[in-house]
C-alpha cells in the first residue's frame, strides 16, 4: 500500500485500518497496479483521500 499525499498524516492504526479495508474491497480504490511475478502478480494501491471517504461510505 502507498500513500498519496492527499491522505495527509493518518495514525499508524487507522493507516493499517485503511491498508486492510482497501485490500478487501480493491473495487473502491482509483489507483491500483498489477505487476507480473514468478508466482502470478502483485497488486499495489495507492490510497487517496477519496478512496479513504468511498470506504467509510461503504461501512454504513
Amino acid at each position: 500500500t502507498q500513500w498519496d499525499p492527499s491522505v495527509g498524516n493518518l495514525s499508524d492504526e487507522d493507516r493499517r485500518w485503511v491498508s486492510k479495508a482497501i485490500h478487501e474491497q480493491p473495487q473502491l480504490a482509483s489507483q491500483i497496479a498489477y505487476e507480473r511475478s514468478h508466482t502470478g502478480f502483485t497488486r499495489t494501491i495507492t490510497v487517496k483521500l477519496d478512496d479513504i471517504q468511498r470506504l467509510y461510505v461503504s461501512r454504513r
